[in-house]
């Protein structure tokens, strides 16, 4: 195909080949450079992010245990436990009553309003709610709640993330032992806070915006469960505990908490759960005594913005190249072009006879096709003083033979009057008639010759006109 175009095009195609490929390998080339230097600039402020993120969940969670071990150690929590044990853990005394009223419940309530925890309860040593700023808590059974079972070990202990019918909330409570006096090792009750989720997700996503609009952080349990809601999208309300995900960040996470890989960020590119392509970190963190997943990912559109900007700067550039180097090689091409074309139709008119050999190419250039130009005009040149000179000799053989027939004929007149006046005479006498013989035989073969000489001379005269006629049309 390539050989099927004009030399103009060809010239064009080479330029914009010659051209467009170097810029083409120089783009591609820095736009990968500078992907590459994006995504790892992006990765590195999201692991940060994470890392922070980290950190906030595991003061968060030494906070609840740190305030549940100081509030359990207070003295009127002791006392009111004492009081119930005096009262043979009759909730319904009326000394315990008096005490909830006139100490336990102003302490709830300071606590609810200072540390702003969702409910503060207290369980008596068989895990029986005894005392809430919920009052629905009282007389519960909760004696199996892994909270309450870690503080009758002597320990402070959390929960996993449940739902609340208390609070109608997502919580997590932390459970503390209360000792009947300080230093001492009877435990006879515990403490439970309770902290609703809207504080972790709080924690989770307050300096998202840093990282970008699309950001997004969120905790998900070993098969996928959202423990907190997302930011952003479907799963941003009411997602927690009720819906799943299975996404290859999920997966990696759920081998990360079953290895108990805590605290350790890996870096991905995968598809979330809007099916869009993200750019993440996860990693296995520590909810008290319970491992969840943390995933951090900003949308890779969102990520590769300026990327994405400088592809379009690029192609644009690149486009406006093509059309600037295409409208460059179509001139040049033209220029040396024309001059070819011009010597091609002149070739192509003297080959069929229609040449016209006063016609000169322009030979103003010092470069090949100038050369070419005037040793083409100097070729026509010879070719055209040999035309005349064939075309002379042509009229002159023409007209040598013209003279020569003429002459043929008068020869031819004369032999015939000759024969005649011998026969004249070879009528009056024998002797003379047998030299008539003779003489009429040498006639005779005379006029042979002449006749001979003539038609040759004809001959000749129209081999000359062919000639004649040739080199005209030459």
């Amino acid at each position: 195909m390539f050989n099927k175009l004009k030399l103009g095009a060809k010239l064009a195609a080479v330029f914009i080949l010659v051209s467009l490929i170097p810029l083409g390998l120089v783009s591609a080339f820095a736009y990968t450079q500078f992907r590459g230097a994006m995504k790892r600039q992006v990765h590195a402020a999201i692991e940060a992010y994470s890392e922070s993120v980290r950190g906030q969940l595991n003061s968060w969670i030494a906070e609840q245990g740190n305030d549940a071990s100081v509030l359990s150690t207070t003295r009127d929590l002791r006392e009111a436990l004492v009081c119930l044990e005096s009262a043979d853990w009759d909730a319904s005394s009326p000394e315990w009553l008096q005490m909830k009223e006139d100490v336990l419940d102003p302490i709830g309530d300071v606590i609810a309003r200072e540390y702003g925890y969702a409910f503060v309860f207290i369980m008596d040593p068989d895990g029986t709610g005894v005392w809430s700023n919920a009052k629905v808590i009282e007389g519960a059974d909760l004696s199996t709640r892994d909270y309450f079972l870690g503080a009758a070990a002597d320990r402070i202990a959390y929960s996993d993330i449940f739902w609340s019918t208390v609070v109608t909330d997502n919580v997590i409570v932390t459970g503390a032992p209360i000792h009947e006096v300080a230093g001492s090792r009877r435990i006879i009750g515990a403490l439970g806070l309770g902290m609703s989720i809207s504080h972790l997700e709080a924690k989770l996503q307050a300096g998202l915006e840093s990282l970008g609009k699309s950001a997004d952080a969120y905790l998900v349990a070993t098969d996928g469960t959202f423990l907190t809601n997302t930011k952003h999208g479907v799963y941003s309300k009411d997602a927690v505990l009720k819906e799943r995900i299975d996404t290859e960040a999920t997966r990696l996470l759920a081998q990360e908490i079953a290895a108990r890989n805590i605290d350790q960020t890996r870096s991905l590119e995968f598809l979330n759960y809007d099916n869009e392509m993200a750019l993440s970190a996860i990693s296995a963190v520590s909810l008290g005594d319970y491992l969840a997943g943390l995933i951090v990912e900003l949308d890779a559109a969102e990520a590769f913005a300026d990327a994405n900007r400088m592809v379009r700067t690029l192609v644009i550039g690149v486009g406006s190249v093509a059309v600037i180097v295409a409208v460059i090689g179509l001139f040049f091409g033209r220029r040396l072009a024309n001059p070819l074309s011009t010597t091609a139709a002149m070739l192509r008119d003297i080959a069929s006879g229609e040449g016209d050999l006063t016609r000169r190419l322009t030979a103003t250039g010092g470069d090949e096709i100038g050369d070419m130009a005037r040793w083409f005009n100097a070729f026509v040149e010879k070719i055209q003083t040999v035309v005349k000179k064939v075309q002379v000799s042509s009229d002159e053989v023409t007209g040598a033979s013209a003279r020569l027939a003429d002459i043929a004929q008068e020869v031819g007149n004369a032999s015939l009057q000759v024969t005649s006046a011998i026969e004249q005479v070879a009528l009056g006498t024998g002797e003379q008639g047998k030299m008539s013989g003779e003489a009429a035989q040498m006639t005779s073969e005379l006029s042979e010759v002449i006749d001979s000489i003539a038609a040759g001379a004809e001959t000749q005269g129209k081999s000359a006109s062919s000639m004649a006629s040739a080199v005209v049309s030459i």
